[in-house]
C-alpha cells in the first residue's frame, strides 16, 4: 500500500475485536504492535485529503465543504489502492470512509460552534491535538461511534426481550377471560341439567 511515510503519523485505530479483526496498540515506546488495513486506510484518507498535516488553525480551510469534509474523489483514489480482496469488500471500505467523514464533520462542527462556552473547542485544539494529532481525535470519535452502535444494538435486543415479557401480562388477561367464559358455560350447563 503506497503512500507517504507512516512513521511520521501516529496511528490509533480500534476495530471490532469481537469479529476477530485487529486493532492498533501502542506501548510506552509508541511502537506499533498490531496493525490492520483500517489503520493504513485512515492514514491514507488523511494524506489524500490533505488533513494529515493540518493544524487546528487550518482545519476548517482543509475541509472540502461544511457538509462533507472529505472530497468524493478521495474514496475513488483510495479504491485504486485498496480495491483488492485482502482488505475486504468495497462496502466495508465505504462504511469506514463514511465514518471517518462523519467524525471529521463532528470536529468541523466543534470549530463552528457560535458559543464557545457551550462546547469548548479546546477539547480538541489544546494538548490533545498537539499530543495525538488529528488521528488521535479521529480514533476517539470512531471508537465512540462503535460503542454507541454496539450499545444501541444491545438496547434494541433488551427492548425486544422486555416486550416479550410484556406479553406475559396479556396472556394472563386472556387466560382469566377464558376462565370466566368456561365457568359461565359450566354454570349454564349445570343449571340446564
Amino acid at each position: 500500500m503506497e503512500s507517504e511515510s507512516y512513521a511520521d503519523v501516529p496511528m490509533l485505530v480500534s476495530t471490532d475485536e469481537d469479529a476477530g479483526q485487529g486493532s492498533i496498540i501502542f506501548t510506552q515506546e509508541k511502537e506499533i504492535i498490531n496493525e490492520s488495513w483500517e489503520s493504513y486506510y485512515l492514514v491514507d484518507v488523511l494524506i489524500d485529503s490533505g488533513f494529515n498535516e493540518t493544524d487546528p488553525d487550518m482545519f476548517m480551510t482543509t475541509c472540502h465543504s461544511p457538509e462533507c469534509p472529505l472530497g468524493p474523489w478521495v474514496f475513488d483514489t483510495l479504491e485504486k489502492t485498496y480495491g483488492d480482496e485482502t482488505t475486504g469488500p468495497r462496502s466495508e471500505r465505504r462504511l469506514l470512509f463514511d465514518r471517518i467523514n462523519s467524525a471529521l464533520l463532528e470536529i468541523y462542527q466543534m470549530f463552528m460552534k457560535p458559543c464557545v462556552w457551550a462546547k469548548p473547542v479546546t477539547r480538541i485544539t489544546g494538548s490533545n491535538w498537539s499530543r495525538h494529532g488529528l488521528i488521535g481525535e479521529l480514533h476517539k470519535l470512531l471508537a465512540n461511534q462503535e460503542k454507541r452502535a454496539n450499545y444501541d444494538i444491545s438496547e434494541k435486543v433488551l427492548d425486544r426481550e422486555m416486550q416479550w415479557s410484556d406479553f406475559g401480562e396479556d396472556i394472563e388477561v386472556i387466560g382469566k377471560e377464558i376462565e370466566k367464559l368456561l365457568i359461565n358455560d359450566l354454570i349454564t350447563e349445570f343449571i340446564s341439567m
